[in-house]
């Protein structure tokens, strides 16, 4: 939301607004026709994603909650205190002084950073950090193995579907947009098709990216990722398939997202099922979805599960969220005094987070090394998993990373070992930016010319 109201007061409409074509009303869509239900009734305001039955519980379990009630004031506050931070920066610019530092370190906003775009990036800092200093995140990190595990575990599942309340209504998709839902496995997957096509038209693009939306593993889903899936799926000539993965710790841990996110492949590859040819799919995701979508081609590469797809797009990927490898180590460290990108102070809450999601695949690592076929390791920075044939099988990628970003040596380290390996990569690194910054087209021209530029990406190695 401080993306779209900082976009809707500044910026209204994208340039790529006019190429998109006319604005179409949400539907549904299932492939099943021999399932009979009625048409589930969404609804979308001008400035949100489509709002259904699912974003409706969200929104009531959350502002029934009397916890997560309490704690708006005090992420409000931070909010607050990050926003006028910005804006004092932004007023000492105007008046021809230095700037301003970022929270309280040593760090400055880069001199390319305009006004709105500080401000959104602020709100997001002051969001995530009031997040992270959370009593239920504060618990579960200091609880202790066995008793009161299970409460504490409790506790932090019901805090975390709150704030996924909070985000429920999402960002609108560019105009001209088709969004419909349909199943998976039981769950919930999501087509944006440009040009107001219905996703199995004749006359819908055969070309498909399947993506996995970030979120730390936790947080978000199609309806934040909207606007950002859509400009990709115009930018790029094709139909976009979002994956709504099980989150932790309610859901699911890395295994069942891992499963799910292999199982949406074949699906969308099977004759029956989506019916697409895997040489005109690209598969990606953003931070937390791209670790997923590097596991997805780790699984079929190393099996023979499916055909593996025509390329891979990956945008600030989160890589090595144990911070195994001492350059993610070191950023972290030194990320709340010399970093602009707002996750600069969730250092903390993010190793609460590693723990929750990966937590089964630690024990077993401790037991013996998981065979490949099983599931990818955590790191994906570890070299092993793309030496030889891995290598030799391996499709395409495109990485995209803000130069700025906490997890930027992530992606250097991974696009020097995949490049060493023999892998056909090509990294672009964007000076001075955050942390997918690519949802911030609208605000940030360097956002949307990374956008057009993965559009093309998919469209030279798609059929």
């Amino acid at each position: 939301h401080a993306v779209a109201c900082t976009r809707l007061t500044c910026f209204p409409i994208s340039s790529r607004t006019a190429r998109a074509g006319k604005h179409v009303s949400c539907a549904t869509s299932s492939r099943d026709e021999e399932v009979d239900k009625p048409a589930e009734v969404r609804v979308r305001l001008p400035w949100t994603g489509d709002i259904g039955p699912r974003e409706i519980k969200l929104l009531a379990d959350a502002f029934s909650d009397p916890k997560l009630l309490s704690s708006v004031p005090t992420i409000g506050g931070y909010m607050l205190r990050n926003g006028t931070a910005a804006l004092r920066h932004q007023a000492s610019i105007l008046r021809g002084g230095p700037g301003g530092k970022v929270g309280g370190g040593s760090a400055t906003y880069p001199s390319s950073w305009s006004g709105p775009f500080a401000f959104a990036n602020e709100l997001i800092a002051g969001f995530l950090e009031a997040v992270s200093a959370s009593n239920e995140l504060e618990r579960y990190r200091s609880r202790t193995r066995g008793e009161g595990e299970e409460e504490a575990l409790r506790r932090v599942g019901e805090y975390v579907r709150g704030l996924r309340g909070l985000m429920a209504v999402g960002i609108a998709p560019m105009p001209g947009t088709k969004v419909q839902s349909i199943e998976i496995d039981g769950r919930s997957a999501v087509w944006l098709t440009p040009d107001g096509k219905s996703w199995d038209d004749p006359d819908a693009p055969r070309r498909t990216v399947m993506w996995m939306h970030g979120g730390a593993f936790i947080l978000c889903s199609t309806n934040t990722h909207a606007r950002l899936l859509s400009s990709l799926g115009i930018a790029a000539g094709a139909k976009v398939l979002s994956v709504e993965y099980p989150l932790a710790p309610d859901e699911g841990r890395y295994e069942e997202m891992l499963s799910h996110v292999v199982e949406a492949y074949q699906w969308l590859t099977n004759p029956s099922g989506g019916g697409v040819d895997p040489g005109s799919i690209v598969v990606g995701g953003d931070s937390a979805g791209g670790h997923l979508a590097v596991g997805l081609v780790q699984r079929l590469i190393s099996s023979e599960v499916a055909k593996g797809p025509a390329g891979v797009v990956l945008m600030s990927p989160w890589l090595d969220p144990g911070r195994d490898d001492p350059a993610t180590e070191d950023a972290w460290n030194s990320a709340r005094d010399t970093s602009c990108c707002y996750l600069r102070g969730v250092k903390d809450s993010l190793k609460v987070v590693h723990d929750l999601v990966f937590e089964r695949v630690m024990e077993e690592e401790e037991e013996n090394e998981l065979a490949f076929s099983y599931l990818p390791p955590r790191n994906m920075l570890r070299r092993e998993l793309w030496d030889g044939e891995r290598a030799s099988r391996c499709p395409p990628m495109l990485v995209q990373y803000g130069g700025a970003e906490v997890l930027a040596a992530e992606s250097r380290n991974f696009v020097r070992i995949a490049s060493e390996s023999g892998i056909e990569v090509t990294s672009q690194e964007f000076k001075d930016l955050p942390h997918v910054f690519q949802v911030f087209d609208a605000l940030e021209a360097e956002g949307e010319r990374a956008i057009q530029s993965a559009g093309a990406f998919v469209s030279d190695v798609c059929k």
